[in-house]
């Protein structure tokens, strides 16, 4: 889509404003950055150790990597497809990928650290979203996440040699001389919005509840997958959508949903036990 925004701005005579339109690599970099950044900043707010909450950090950011590629190898069928050299070289990653990896890896870190892990993942999922809400742009400006056909008059075009143009191509919905995709909706923009949404809750419970371990994580399980689980409906096909039934991100939205339930009953388990153990 970035080269459609850049091609459009030239034709309005505003090319002067092409050198804003950032890549979409430098949006990913940005989230991850602004979430790295928020979370120690959250972290000595809650008198947390930075240097345990930094190498958390870096813990969680080298699993997240390795979690989006296996993530798509797994559910992309290359695992089978293609040999394990191939699976480096071939683009393609998973956002639910990077949540679990960068979870398994912060949680491993803080175990081999013997420390509580609760508290320095409450804060690390009050500050997860904020990353979709900045990645979700960098979705969009790549091309990839676009959504089903639209006769909604917000619907984007994206240009030849896109990820929409070549599906809508492939199945016979545009003709070969098509200069665009079929409008679709802008489901990374959404996606986005969504993000920013659940980053503004999930960091108002936190706020409120972050003396309760596990309550923000649990949080944080509940409210995404369930708003997510709703605009996965919006997805083509050809993008990770379902043709029938459920997608992949839609059966991880119902997995999520029920560990976040689990854990919010262990919460409040936990709390009456303390209460108890208190009087």
């Amino acid at each position: 889509m970035r080269p459609r925004i850049l091609e459009v701005l030239r034709d309005q005579g505003l090319g002067w404003l092409t050198w804003m339109v950032p890549q979409s690599s430098f949006m990913f970099s940005l989230a991850l950055a602004a979430v790295l950044g928020l979370f120690l900043w959250r972290s000595r707010q809650t008198s947390l150790s930075i240097d345990i909450a930094l190498r958390a950090a870096v813990a969680a950011t080298v699993a997240a990597l390795i979690g989006t590629r296996l993530f798509w190898v797994l559910t992309s069928g290359a695992l089978f497809r293609l040999s394990p050299i191939e699976w480096i070289g071939q683009h393609g990653t998973g956002s639910w990928g990077v949540y679990i990896g960068a979870m398994v890896g912060a949680a491993l870190y803080l175990r081999y650290a013997k420390v509580p892990a609760l508290p320095y993942v409450d804060v690390m999922a009050s500050c997860a979203a904020l990353g979709t809400a900045i990645g979700r742009i960098g979705c969009f400006l790549a091309g990839c996440d676009f959504g089903r056909v639209t006769s909604m008059y917000w619907g984007v075009q994206y240009p030849v040699g896109s990820r929409a143009y070549v599906a809508h191509l492939s199945d016979g919905s545009l003709p070969p001389d098509a200069t665009l995709s079929l409008p679709v909706f802008p489901l990374p923009l959404y996606l986005s919005m969504n993000g920013f949404l659940v980053f503004l809750l999930v960091s108002f419970i936190w706020r409120r509840g972050r003396g309760v371990p596990g309550l923000t994580l649990a949080a944080f399980w509940i409210i995404y997958p369930v708003s997510r689980f709703l605009w996965e409906l919006l997805r083509d096909p050809a993008a990770g959508g379902a043709e029938r039934g459920l997608s992949v991100s839609q059966w991880m939205c119902l997995g999520t949903l029920a560990g976040g339930l689990v854990l919010l009953s262990l919460v409040r388990r936990w709390e009456r036990e303390s209460q108890t153990a208190a009087l």
